[in-house]
């Protein structure tokens, strides 16, 4: 189970059980399982490296939209993981 701690504004991953990372990963699978296409393919593209202007010329956007995307993703998955 994945363990995020809020303080404040932010978000703070607690220290876990040594086995706890099998089951973050199957957590963290289930989760990105859940996601539109779309920002799965924002996830892995830029897991290869690439920048936030290689992901916008590759999905034909502008940068400032993959940049919210990014926002979005994020905002979903800390909801998926309290």
């Amino acid at each position: 189970m994945l363990r995020w701690q809020r303080r404040g504004r932010h978000w703070w991953r607690r220290m876990n059980r040594p086995t706890d990372s099998i089951d973050e990963h199957l957590d963290l699978q289930d989760a990105l399982n859940t996601l539109p296409i779309r920002h799965r393919m924002v996830i892995f593209l830029y897991s290869q490296g690439m920048t936030q202007t290689e992901i916008a010329a590759e999905l034909g956007c502008h940068r400032s939209n993959v940049s919210r995307e990014f926002g979005k993703i994020i905002k979903i998955l800390h909801t998926i993981a309290t």
